[in-house]
């Protein structure tokens, strides 16, 4: 998959903590595994607690990530059952469909659950 990579010191969030347009973080793209995708699902969550501001819960940062870097997967996982963003965890149900599905086309993507 792949994922917009940011200028050296460029922020990913504007003033005020709004979050800046992909065009405005793109500079090129790269291909993104998925272990790499959970070590931005990590990045994103420590960054999280550390930032003096309220943590997102793990599933938050776990489907947050997998927008930015997925977003295909992530518009299949949206507002399922299975759906992690409003959880402190993720179901490893979705881990696995994750995984298994990384680098299907959305048209051979397997059913959630």
């Amino acid at each position: 998959m792949e994922r917009p990579r940011q200028k050296e010191g460029h922020q990913t969030q504007g003033r005020h903590g709004r979050r800046l347009s992909q065009a405005q973080e793109a500079e090129e793209v790269v291909v993104v595994t998925y272990n790499e995708f959970l070590q931005v699902v990590t990045e994103r969550h420590l960054l999280t607690e550390a930032g003096g501001r309220s943590p997102e819960r793990y599933g938050q940062s776990f489907f947050n990530a997998l927008e930015v870097v997925n977003s295909g997967l992530a518009n299949v996982l949206r507002s399922t059952p299975l759906d992690p963003f409003h959880q402190n965890s993720v179901d490893p149900r979705v881990v696995y469909w994750v995984e298994e599905n990384w680098e299907q086309p959305l048209d051979k993507v397997a059913p959630l659950g």
